[in-house]
């Protein structure tokens, strides 16, 4: 079976485009990938290298952000002991990179996570200020 010129050149073509949308989306993640490991979530939505991940910013005026946050609520119920040892955290509205039929979209998520405190608050109390 021989080719000819033109499927060559759409052969070319392909692998072309193939390669430049794996190459694009590996740039971000490999760089947010590093900037993960050293400081974890919170130092990927800060980073200016990871421009793609954003936190919603409910303390500005904006009313979207506002009813963002007034969107997400949380019911605890305390057991036998004194003190709660549970802990919560939420963010709806958090805008990350996805992989797309067009490369990277972003995409708006909620993240909610709930941080069981058995016998001791200070393990989950610390993994719920990494994400805030």
């Amino acid at each position: 079976m021989k080719t000819t010129p033109g499927e060559v050149k759409l052969y070319t073509a392909l692998l072309f485009l193939l390669a430049r949308s794996t190459w694009r989306s590996r740039g971000e993640s490999s760089t947010c990938l590093m900037v993960y490991k050293e400081g974890g979530a919170p130092a990927v939505f800060q980073s200016p290298k990871c421009p793609r991940w954003k936190l919603p910013d409910h303390a500005s005026s904006h009313p979207r952000a506002t009813a963002a946050a007034t969107r997400c609520h949380v019911a605890m119920l305390q057991g036998r002991r004194k003190y709660q040892e549970d802990r919560a955290f939420c963010a709806v509205d958090v805008l990350i990179p996805f992989p797309g039929k067009s490369g990277l979209e972003e995409v708006t998520v909620g993240i909610i996570a709930v941080f069981d405190g058995h016998n001791g608050a200070e393990a989950n109390l610390r993994s719920c200020h990494q994400w805030a």
